[in-house]
């Protein structure tokens, strides 16, 4: 068995950086945390306020009478169900994310 050495592992080319020591991980996440949150928060607010846009003009098709009231339901099922799925979606990982951090 050999006994270790005190030579450094690297070769020649090797920088020393300096001290490591004093930098804070946690400054570089904490820098970029807030754009993401505001990000999270904007489409999150943005497809509430989508769904809330697409439910009133549905009513307000039924209500003047723009849609037969026959097809109003396949029209209503094929824009609302993807819309508040993706809602949901959205916003579970939004609260999700804010309630961590």
């Amino acid at each position: 068995m050999t006994a270790p050495s005190n030579e450094t592992p690297f070769d020649e080319n090797f920088i020393d950086l300096g001290d490591w020591g004093n930098v804070e991980p946690r400054s570089v996440t904490e820098k970029r945390a807030r754009p993401v949150d505001e990000t999270r928060a904007y489409l999150a607010y943005l497809l509430v306020g989508l769904l809330i846009v697409v439910v009133v003009g549905l009513i307000l098709l039924l209500w003047f009478k723009r849609v037969p009231a026959e097809s109003f339901a396949e029209i209503a099922g094929l824009l609302i169900s993807p819309l508040v799925g993706l809602v949901g979606a959205v916003t579970g990982y939004y609260y999700g994310k804010s309630d961590r951090t």
